[in-house]
């Protein structure tokens, strides 16, 4: 796993992006410009990266009260950026999203979200306010 860890960050900081970044994490710009498979590890990563946190955070007080409404809010935390969704459809959501050049700035895990709202059948007007604060959103950060 660290190995695979270390890989991963490998590629990222490797790829070839002009300021990849908006607010400390990986935009569009970067997401355009690595391969397909280190996208699916960075949709697994973020995926396991949640689950440890959960552990860490919860796991000792998991057979108590307030460990079941950790764990529980931990699950639906995720849920919002991973659903349901496989990796490889959360990827094509994501290069979907990033198709419009208007949205290269909005970091991915926002990205991630707005493809979950997608699937789980929002309006397309929630939709457009959705995208349009998040574009406000780093914007502002630039």
């Amino acid at each position: 796993m660290k190995t695979a860890t270390l890989l991963l960050f490998l590629a990222i900081a490797s790829a070839d992006v002009d300021d990849g970044r908006t607010q400390g994490e990986m935009n569009g710009r970067a997401w355009r410009g690595i391969p397909h498979a280190t996208k699916i590890g960075y949709v697994a990563g973020l995926s396991d990266g949640v689950m440890e946190i959960m552990r860490n955070a919860c796991g000792k007080a998991s057979n108590s009260q307030w460990g079941h409404e950790c764990i529980d809010a931990a699950i639906k935390a995720s849920g919002s950026a991973l659903g349901e969704s496989t990796g490889g459809e959360i990827v094509e959501g994501v290069d979907d999203f990033y198709r419009d050049p208007a949205n290269v700035q909005i970091p991915v895990p926002n990205a991630m979200k707005y493809f979950q709202l997608k699937v789980q059948g929002a309006k397309p007007d929630k939709l457009a306010v959705v995208v349009a604060e998040y574009r406000r959103q780093a914007a502002d950060v630039q």
